[in-house]
């Protein structure tokens, strides 16, 4: 049976590995994107023709996760230097999370918004090349 400690370990790992991933995979989406950007045959030429709204839509969906991701992480850090700011100045070892705090509420909402952005990015994606099939 799993303690509490593991569980909360495992959340914190696999939080820290999902958000690498939608960094890779962001990025990656953008490579591409830019790729066609400044290909110099007929074939990017044409698809960027074709496609140009599209593929900035990319980049500003990209953009779009990648300050997710930085408010997700800016939000975490600033509510625990408040709460370490807090303990000091009672003089407490513990505190409690405030889950309806803004800072808070931020952090999580950032954590689920940069993987549905990184979702609909990636099927943005998928479909711009599914055209040229």
């Amino acid at each position: 049976m799993a303690k509490k400690a593991d569980i909360i370990d495992d959340k914190n790992f696999l939080s820290d590995t999902l958000s690498t991933q939608v960094r890779y995979v962001t990025f990656s989406v953008l490579g591409i994107a830019w790729g066609f950007f400044v290909g110099n045959t007929d074939f990017t030429g044409k698809f960027v023709n074709e496609h140009h709204k599209g593929l900035v839509l990319l980049f500003a969906l990209s953009v779009l996760t990648l300050l997710a991701d930085y408010l997700q992480y800016w939000a975490g850090y600033s509510y625990a230097a408040k709460l370490i700011k807090n303990m000091e100045q009672d003089g407490r070892q513990e505190m409690s999370y405030n889950r309806t705090h803004l800072l808070y509420r931020l952090r999580e909402s950032c954590f689920f918004a940069k993987q549905g952005l990184l979702v609909i990015n990636v099927v943005g994606l998928l479909w711009l090349l599914g055209t040229v099939l």
